[in-house]
């Protein structure tokens, strides 16, 4: 018997993806909602979902969903996750799952409560390449820089915690190591508060030195780099397909939902003491 399956975003990023990782043949196309009303009825009757909802709430609140496609805006995501994981809900999302301070304490919850197996984070962009690729170098340089005519497409998103996933990955797999932070320049937009450069070096007792230079093009940055290059680029084809699968058909799978976390909460406390 097929699970039902239902979507936080009725948005043609969330239909395009069940339909190129042919989610329709493992599920029911069960739910859809939308803050619009009108705008969830058209998306419902487009595309086949037995019922619509006018909030996220609402369908959240559905005993008869278990899986739930969240793609909503980095703001608001996981908020929802959260909610639909406390109760009880199996959330499929993209990264960056947090997206700020706040966000820590509810998801140390939810690692505390035992849900992040609930939880499944497509790889649309090869996490552990970076890691895979350097594991065996002990002075490692990870350089994400844009070109400015590229800066009005990346001045909504900090560089650090929306745009390096592969990044957090590797700094993930040392975490029983204690970073020191040396060199440390960093600056933000004075009006969105997002990172554009950051500059430091991160000593894992010296098992691993990591140079870390990121940049997303604003003229203000007073950065020069003659070498372009972006890890982040995002595929329409997962890497982890399998494993989705797998955690559709509840069988073990490699869960890739929390290397986001230490990072994040590392990069918070040496931003507060700056």
């Amino acid at each position: 018997m097929k699970s039902n399956l239902a979507v936080l975003s009725s948005d043609n990023k969330t239909i395009q993806f069940i339909k190129k990782n042919n989610l329709q043949d493992l599920c029911n196309l069960y739910a859809n909602s939308s803050r619009n009303t009108d705008d969830a009825k058209i998306f419902r009757e487009n595309h086949g979902f037995e019922k619509y909802y006018g909030s996220y709430e609402d369908l959240i609140e559905d005993s008869n969903i278990e899986y739930i496609v969240n793609f909503l805006p980095t703001g608001i995501k996981f908020e929802y996750t959260y909610l639909a994981l406390k109760k009880n809900k199996k959330i499929i999302t993209n990264y960056p799952i947090i997206s700020n301070q706040n966000e820590l304490t509810s998801y140390q919850e939810l690692k505390d409560l035992g849900l992040m197996s609930n939880l499944f984070l497509v790889d649309d962009q090869n996490f552990k390449k970076f890691y895979n690729d350097s594991k065996d170098k002990k002075f490692v340089t990870y350089l994400l820089t844009f070109k400015q005519d590229q800066y009005n497409n990346l001045s909504s998103q900090d560089i650090l915690f929306d745009l390096t996933p592969d990044l957090f990955f590797f700094i993930d797999q040392y975490k029983q190591l204690k970073p020191a932070f040396k060199s440390f320049i960093i600056k933000t937009d004075k009006i969105t508060k997002k990172i554009s450069f950051l500059s430091c070096v991160i000593d894992f007792e010296k098992e691993k030195i990591l140079q870390i230079i990121l940049d997303n093009g604003d003229p203000k940055n007073l950065h020069y780099c003659e070498y372009f290059s972006s890890n982040s680029i995002i595929s329409e084809d997962l890497v982890n397909k399998d494993e989705l699968f797998q955690f559709i058909k509840k069988k073990p799978f490699d869960n890739r939902s929390d290397f986001q976390y230490y990072p994040f909460k590392l990069f918070q406390e040496v931003l507060i003491n700056e």
